[in-house]
């Protein structure tokens, strides 16, 4: 059986030469050898299409701390949401640094991976907030706030389930996030929500200005 030294296709430079389409150039003989012409062509298959997104059913509120019961919707952040989610941010984080305030955060998230930035309403109104990314490796969790008048309720609960299912659906098996030291409360919600500790130092560069 001859050796075969390189494979060609198409057509060439000098178009005087009548190549096949499909060829190969044996090490043997010096000649063009044509494929037959019943072998197979496989079609490529498409590109995966972007996978639904389900948004979760309203989360009828249990009662806590608050004596009424409202129904509050989980839903994808929309551009009319900026000024309620700047205030939530403002009051549920007031200590975080310029380059996770809302006017920074919220505009890098829309131009990536804005399908995973989900806010809870109640009567028109933003009252908890989740943000979510994959890098296709990792999942990750942040900016999980909710009111305080509305908090113990199963707001941030129903905010972090539709996150991680959302993860979940792009193929993401571990969700990684981080808690600021001292911050006993927050833990123990994630905690029971099924989070462990892990033995891990954070590590962070900025790139760029601050």
């Amino acid at each position: 059986m001859p050796h075969l030294a390189g494979v060609a296709a198409g057509s060439f430079a000098d178009a005087a030469f009548a190549a096949p389409t499909q060829a190969v150039w044996t090490s043997d003989k010096h000649h063009w050898l044509t494929f037959p012409d019943t072998i197979v062509q496989h079609e490529r298959k498409p590109a995966p299409r972007s996978l639904p997104h389900t948004v979760a059913a309203p989360v009828a509120m249990r009662s806590g701390r608050r004596t009424s019961s409202k129904n509050v919707r989980v839903r994808l952040y929309e551009p009319g949401d900026f000024a309620n989610v700047d205030t939530l941010w403002q009051r549920c984080f007031p200590d975080d640094p310029s380059w996770n305030r809302a006017d920074r955060a919220i505009p890098a998230k829309m131009h990536f991976q804005p399908d995973l930035f989900f806010v809870a309403e109640s009567d028109a109104a933003v009252i908890g907030t989740a943000m979510a990314g994959y890098d296709g490796h990792r999942g990750w969790l942040s900016s999980l706030a909710v009111l305080p008048s509305y908090r113990r309720s199963g707001i941030g609960t129903a905010l972090l389930e539709e996150a991680e299912s959302a993860l979940q659906g792009l193929g993401c098996s571990k969700i990684n996030l981080q808690i600021r030291q001292g911050n006993e409360q927050v833990a123990a919600f994630y905690q029971r929500h099924g989070y462990t500790a892990e033995a891990r130092t954070s590590m962070a560069k900025r790139l760029g200005t601050s």
